[in-house]
């Protein structure tokens, strides 16, 4: 799942609680109908979090490499400008 621009880390987070609030529900209703739902509600949570994490993840190590694409730049640039002198 791609990400927006605008909310980068939001949204991971929105679903993560999302997810826990839906897996509560879920175990409510199981227990009210004497159903072991909970079972699924947490193998589909664990799913979902484990999923959001790489998310999270992946947008640390895509601005990490930015950055240190940038620093290589900056030095590479330095280094010409002293070649030149």
């Amino acid at each position: 799942p791609s990400m927006t621009a605008q909310t980068p880390r939001r949204k991971p987070l929105r679903a993560s609680v999302t997810n826990a609030i839906l897996s509560i529900m879920l175990t409510w209703l199981g227990v009210k109908l004497n159903v072991d739902i909970y079972l699924a509600a947490i193998v589909v949570f664990v799913g979902r979090m484990f999923t959001n994490l790489a998310i999270i993840r992946r947008y640390y190590i895509d601005k990490w490499s930015n950055k240190m694409q940038e620093v290589k730049t900056v030095i590479n640039t330095s280094k010409k400008e002293n070649e030149k002198i």
